[in-house]
This record gives structure tokens, sequence and C-alpha cells, in this order.
């Protein structure tokens, strides 16, 4: 197991991403920190979980809707998974009109 820390703004360990893997694949685990920055009750908390077979990615929890702060953590898992496959990251540009936004 790998374990890594994310940092808000304020350098405080905000989340905390756990990585296993075996031959079917790789489980990523997204859990609230044991910063004060959270309430006792929800300190160390598993938020969510995906798991990449190679053939494609399952979460543990997927909602039709979610809050923001949902969507947050949701894209941290998504965008930590990109940053471990080189086939899943790269630049990506959307553009309206004359307005380019670069996704990276």
């Amino acid at each position: 197991m790998k374990k890594y820390l994310v940092l808000n703004v304020n350098n405080q360990v905000e989340y905390e991403i756990t990585t296993t893997e075996d031959p079917t694949g790789k489980r990523i685990s997204l859990y609230r920190s044991n910063s004060n920055i959270w309430s006792e009750s929800c300190r160390g908390e598993l938020i969510n979980s995906m798991f990449d077979s190679g053939n494609g990615i399952k979460f543990d929890k997927l909602k039709s809707k979610m809050s923001y702060s949902e969507i947050v953590e949701f894209r941290i898992l998504i965008e930590f998974n990109c940053t471990q496959d080189d086939n899943l990251h790269g630049e990506l540009r959307i553009i309206e009109d004359k307005t380019i936004i670069t996704i990276k």
C-alpha cells in the first residue's frame, strides 16, 4: 500500500489517498485527513474508492447528483488516477468562439 497526502492552499493535510494493487488492478481510496480542519466525527473517514482494472473504472460510491464539495472530492480521485496512468492524462483544449480553455 502507498499513501499520499493532499494539501490545501494553507499547506494543511486535507485528504489522504491510498493505493493498493493486485493482479486484477489498482484500488485508489480517498479519506478525510485526521487534521483538526475536520470535525472529530468525520476525521479519517473514507470518502470514496475506485477500482481501475485497466479495462475500466468502477466507483464504490457513485451518485447521479452530488454537492459541489462531493464533486471536488470526486475530481481529486479522477485526477490522481490520471497522474498515475500515462494513457489517461494529457492536455485538452476546449474552444468556444475565440476563447480557448486549457485543461492540464
